[in-house]
């Protein structure tokens, strides 16, 4: 017997039934795309070119079109909301729960500005190609965000809302200019509870900030073809956060320079910000990585560069409970990623302004 058979609250509608809903594709105008590339071509979402994708590795090609860090952001007095999403179901990760992988996350707009979440759209767990999911809000003319799913991809995507209701775009960022973030499977969300929990979505909404993320599990080797394509994008700001994924200090030697060295040439103006790994307890090399990634920091100050920083990942977790900060020892609980994110954002905000 399932739970959902005997506690309805873990019911999942797999079916939407509503007479008066209208299904409307969000490649429409009246949405806003956020973090994805030309989201408005028809074919499979992704997060950066694809062809780009393709020069870097075979493993950054497929998890390209895994949707972490795109957005939906629209405005409507509908009673309800609802979502179908035809997609690429990836295996269940043992992890790593369903809605980060597959959910989308709900939030709406308060009246000081604030996105504050609504509900998790959850995804039925014998889903073979998709689903369907309806929740009650407001009524009121209201904004609202969808945060897309983490670690799966997205080949189709419709919203929901009451024949006859109002549908709009919602307010821009503040700051239009996104960040870009690149690095491994804690830059691309694993393995936050949800979608609105990993660390970039936190300082998003925290700081009203658009943002691109381009983090590729387990493939993100620094390689010059990525730092090529990485400075030709318009930012605010670059974060580079490959440390976990450089197999030993050894690569991370040979390559962290260079991948700095080829995206300043591009890009001379947005500041960059580097990290290191969170999980600093959990492998005797951290501290030689973190000496790596330093002397990249103070070679580019000695050549001229006043616009690097770095935020050491032995502080990101804070020093109480740090064993609650990780579910494996490596990837983020919400906790973690709520606590790097109290680590970064007051850097970015001095950045951003």
């Amino acid at each position: 017997m399932n739970l959902s058979d005997i506690d309805q609250n873990f019911k999942i509608p797999e079916v939407v039934h509503r007479e008066d809903l209208e299904w409307i594709d969000v490649r429409d105008s009246r949405f806003s795309i956020h973090g994805l590339y030309h989201p408005r071509k028809e074919g499979p979402f992704c997060r950066m070119h694809p062809l780009a994708a393709a020069k870097v590795s075979q493993g950054v090609s497929l998890l390209n079109r895994h949707t972490a860090g795109g957005r939906i952001r629209f405005a409507t007095d509908s009673p309800y909301i609802a979502i179908r999403v035809l997609m690429h179901v990836e295996p269940p990760m043992p992890h790593m729960t369903l809605c980060c992988q597959a959910g989308f996350d709900l939030y709406r707009r308060d009246e000081q500005g604030q996105y504050r979440h609504e509900r998790t759209f959850v995804p039925p767990v014998r889903m073979t190609d998709g689903y369907e999911y309806i929740t009650d809000v407001s009524g009121k003319n209201t904004e609202y965000m969808f945060h897309l799913p983490l670690y799966n991809g997205i080949e189709k995507l419709y919203i929901g809302i009451q024949k006859g209701a109002s549908l709009r775009q919602g307010q821009p960022y503040r700051h239009l200019r996104p960040i870009i973030f690149y690095g491994s499977s804690i830059t691309q969300g694993g393995c936050a509870s949800r979608p609105g929990n990993a660390y970039e979505a936190l300082l998003s909404r925290e700081l009203d900030t658009d943002f691109i993320n381009l983090g590729f599990s387990g493939n993100a080797y620094g390689e010059p073809a990525m730092a090529e394509y990485l400075g030709s994008l318009d930012m605010s700001v670059f974060v580079c956060d490959y440390d976990h994924n450089a197999p030993n200090p050894e690569h991370l030697q040979n390559t962290h320079r260079n991948f700095y060295e080829i995206f300043r040439n591009r890009q001379p103006e947005p500041p960059i910000l580097f990290l290191s790994r969170p999980d600093f307890d959990n492998s005797p090399d951290c501290p030689r990585r973190r000496e790596i990634i330093l002397q990249t920091l103070e070679w580019a100050k000695q050549q001229g560069d006043q616009r690097v920083y770095f935020v050491d990942g032995a502080k990101m977790f804070g020093k109480k409970d740090r064993d609650a900060c990780t579910v494996d020892r490596c990837h983020p609980t919400d906790l973690g990623f709520w606590r790097m994110a109290q680590e970064i954002g007051p850097i970015l905000s001095s950045l951003l302004k």
